[in-house]
């Protein structure tokens, strides 16, 4: 029953801090994951399914704990898979949790065919997340040039802003209103409200789709090939 109530929890949170499916700038890095009908597909990090409405392909979702629609609990950075044996490897909002993400990514080329896709998304201006009901450590925020970084053994597909500037903002000023509480949840179900009233400003990133407002960005994504 805890466990439940957490979940719930948790599924509750991860509403208010992702922005709609609607107000994603751009959803290219689930665009290039569906084109592997067929194919073998890790959802690396899948959580609770928070972004499962995005993915049109069978995927096999792996996290490092147990949720009900995990098929392998595994880490990360030693991915129980063969060399060269997967076609397409997917994670949202999972390298700013991982310790040594260099290391990740030399896990992800290992365990991919040649040619197999990377298709990865993670926040760039956000809150510090691990205090927020995620079992996670957060250590890390990427920029387009990061991302490049941590994926230099792939030829680069495109990369991009995911989230723009009213998502980071929606969220930083609802989880600073739920903060001047010291009990977590209480400030959590207290700042509800307000963060109700923030919501329709996500959509308002509809209209900041420009490459000049990346400075302020919520997320970005990275799709590359393996050579």
């Amino acid at each position: 029953m805890i466990e439940f109530i957490k979940q719930k929890m948790i599924a509750l949170y991860s509403f208010f801090v992702t922005p709609p499916k609607a107000c994603w700038i751009d959803r290219s890095v689930f665009e290039y994951v569906n084109k592997f009908d067929g194919g073998k597909v890790i959802n690396l990090g899948s959580g609770i399914g928070t972004f499962d409405e995005f993915i049109k392909v069978k995927t096999i979702d792996l996290d490092i704990r147990a949720n009900p629609n995990i098929h392998i609990i595994a880490d990360a950075h030693y991915l129980p898979f063969k060399d060269g044996s997967i076609d397409c490897i997917f994670s949202n909002a999972v390298l700013e949790h991982v310790q040594f993400p260099w290391i990740v990514s030399k896990e992800i080329n290992r365990v991919l065919k040649k040619g197999g896709y990377v298709c990865i998304n993670v926040p760039f201006l956000n809150i510090i997340h691990d205090s927020y009901g995620n079992d996670g450590q957060d250590y890390f925020r990427f920029t387009p040039k990061g991302l490049r970084a941590c994926f230099q053994d792939f030829q680069e597909v495109k990369t991009g802003m995911s989230a723009g500037p009213m998502a980071f903002l929606v969220v930083y000023l609802g989880s600073l209103i739920s903060t001047l509480v010291n009990i977590r949840v209480i400030g959590f179900l207290i700042s509800l409200p307000f963060k109700l009233v923030l919501y329709p400003f996500f959509y308002l990133d509809l209209l900041m789709k420009n490459k000049k407002w990346e400075t302020f960005a919520d997320a970005f994504y990275f799709v590359g090939i393996k050579r």
